[in-house]
């Protein structure tokens, strides 16, 4: 489900949370003349709905990073699984060298993979 956008501007910490971005990147983005059609009100930064509409992220994704701390794994186990195809993701490129992936922690397969990662991550504890 995308969300809908109601108004024509959204500050940088709604912005972020719509689209799981981090503040500090929209920021270096929009200072960096990457997110066209900046609305400026003293210290207050409009981002534009139609740059926002781009990179909205649909319910029960999140930034490969956040879907690593939910399951309990490491950033680095979260990214064999992505590459391995062993979850659902989206990957957004933001600019010439900015690429977010985000996974889907809401379907069957997010589950199962889950749960084989932390059945492999117990027998490695029991070894150690």
């Amino acid at each position: 489900v995308m969300h809908v956008l109601e108004k024509l501007y959204y500050t940088v910490v709604e912005a972020s949370k719509l689209t799981g971005i981090s503040r500090p990147v929209i920021t270096k983005m929009y200072q960096g003349g990457q997110i066209e059609g900046i609305l400026r009100i003293g210290k207050i930064v409009g981002i534009p709905a139609s740059w926002v509409e781009q990179y909205v992220v649909p319910d029960g994704y999140l930034s490969a990073p956040e879907a690593a701390r939910k399951a309990g794994v490491t950033r680095s186990a979260m990214q064999k699984a992505v590459q391995a195809e062993k979850v659902d993701y989206i990957r957004r490129k933001y600019s010439r060298v900015k690429t977010f992936i985000f996974v889907n922690v809401e379907n069957a397969k997010w589950h199962s993979w889950v749960a084989e990662a932390q059945e492999r991550s117990s027998h490695y504890q029991k070894a150690m």
